[in-house]
Parts: structure tokens; sequence; C-alpha cells
């Protein structure tokens, strides 16, 4: 499946052929799929072969169940890449996969990127709804006091995610702080953080808050998502 996630890491790719990416990227996907013996070992190889960054990421964020045995330790490897965006990709995997004390420390340090480090905790979904680990509400309690906007609102919406109280209030209120005080640029971040593909009933009176914004992007996002909620 080639997720929004991938189109992006596409797009911001440095510049080549785009066609030859979209093609590069649909054979990945393809190769991702099979789950045959040498169809696992086809797709892991390509961890470790020479690649442009680009690509490498796009392996790691199609990486499935079904390659776990066979790529791990290739992308544990990888957590030390000098391409800090292949290094984070791989950690995300690596904590999702097989969860160190390593990893959680790399994790942290990435807080300040402004990445989805929820992904590293999760174990599936129900719904639409993504679900957790065990461990994941408490990273995500930190995430939420820290600077950088993007990680306060990614923790904020992995306790929202996870349901639980008080948790998820807390979570909320760090939402409509944002909305209320902060930069039109956090704002609209926060907005983008509320389209998920679950229904979030305590997203309604944020978004209605978003709405009257006087920043018109910000009340544009945020009328499109109410008409959704």
């Amino acid at each position: 499946m080639i997720t929004t996630a991938i189109i992006v890491t596409v797009l911001f790719a440095p510049p080549s052929n785009e066609s030859f990416k979209r093609d590069r990227v649909q054979q990945i996907s393809d190769m991702a799929a099979d789950a045959r013996p040498a169809g696992i070992s086809a797709f892991t190889s390509l961890l470790t072969r020479e690649l442009p960054s680009w690509e490498r990421i796009v392996v790691i964020k199609m990486l499935k169940p079904h390659h776990r045995t066979a790529a791990l330790r290739a992308v544990k490897r990888l957590m030390r890449h000098p391409d800090i965006h292949v290094r984070t990709e791989a950690t995300i995997r690596s904590h999702q996969w097989s969860p160190t004390s390593e990893s959680l420390k790399a994790l942290e340090t990435f807080r300040s990127r402004g990445v989805n480090l929820r992904r590293a905790f999760q174990t599936g979904e129900v719904r639409g709804r993504p679900t957790y680990r065990s461990d994941g509400p408490a990273f995500f309690l930190g995430s939420m006091s820290h600077s950088n906007v993007y990680s306060r609102l990614d923790g904020a919406l992995g306790l929202v995610e996870q349901g639980d109280e008080p948790a998820a209030s807390v979570a909320i209120g760090v939402f409509e702080a944002i909305l209320r005080e902060g930069s039109v640029n956090d704002r609209r971040l926060a907005v983008h953080h509320m389209y998920t593909s679950f229904r979030e009933p305590r997203f309604v009176p944020l978004v209605k808050l978003a709405s009257d914004d006087p920043d018109e992007t910000v009340s544009r996002l945020a009328t499109t998502l109410l008409s959704r909620l």
C-alpha cells in the first residue's frame, strides 16, 4: 500500500525524474506485497544495497510484518545511518518491532525533529483508530511537554487515540491551548493533526473554535473538517 507518508517522502526527495520515482515506488510496493520466501528475501535485500536516501526510506516505510525476521538486523544497523531521515525511520521501525532502551533514547532525541513518532508504538488499528503498546502513553506524555509544537501535538494525538482518561482530556487541553494561543503556523498544525481516519467526538468543540479563527487557512481547514465530524 502506498501511503500518504510515502508520497510525501517522494515529493520532497532531491530532484530527479519524477516519473522514474513514481515507477520505482510502485516497484517497491509490488515487491513488499510478495510474502513468499523468495519475495521476502528480495525485498529485504534492498535495505543493505546502495540506494538514495529517499528510496531507502520508502523501503523502510513499506516493511510489513512478514518481513520482520529477515529485516530486523538490517533495520537496527540503519539506526546509525549518516542520513538523519534514514536514522529516524529505521529507529521508528526498530522500536515498533523490537523496542530497546537504545531505540527509546534515540526516539526521545528525535522529538525536536517534528516527526510522527507515535508509529514506533503502534500495534495496529481498530476501525481506523490506531492501537498502541502499553509503553506508548508514557512517551506521549513526555512529548506533550517538549518545546517542539509538532511533538506536543504528536504526543497529544497519541493519547487521544489511546482514549484513556484522564490523559485524553489533558491531551485535548494541549490542542485547545495551541488553538487559542499558538502562532498561525501552530494553529494550522493543530487542525491538521485533527484530520484523522476515525471520528473523534472530543475534537468537535476544538474544530468549531478553529472555524472562527482569524486566519483564513485555519478557519477553512477547520470548516472542512467540521463537515466530516
